[in-house]
């Protein structure tokens, strides 16, 4: 099954507070082979206690019925739980989360297509 394409988005979030705030984005295709990964690309704190953190929120998936099924991962802020990426041979869609706490941070967001 090689990789036939992929494409790449750099979404950010900025918070000059130290509430957290929180932003997402929302990806939709046809039904088919795809690997969706998102990580830091840089960050930077506004002041000693910023933080930020990125995942997936979740995927849709095709089933053979012709009905979508949503997967739902962890919070995005729970580090030992996080999905940073994800495979799936028939996903319609997926949703990028981020948080941040004083800081600003831009995302590497990629997708990979597969036949």
């Amino acid at each position: 099954m090689p990789i036939v394409g992929e494409t790449v988005w750099w979404p950010r979030i900025k918070n000059f507070d130290s509430d957290m705030y929180s932003e997402s984005w929302d990806f939709e295709f046809p039904a088919q082979a795809l690997f969706a990964k998102v990580s830091l690309g840089c960050y930077a704190e506004f002041d000693d206690m910023g933080a930020a953190c990125c995942g997936l929120m979740n995927i849709r998936r095709r089933l053979p019925n012709n009905s979508d099924e949503v997967i739902t991962f962890p919070p995005v802020d729970q580090f030992d739980g996080a999905v940073q990426a994800q495979f799936n041979a028939t996903m319609t869609h997926v949703t990028v989360g981020a948080k941040a706490w004083s800081a600003y941070a831009r995302l590497l967001f990629e997708i990979e297509f597969w036949n």
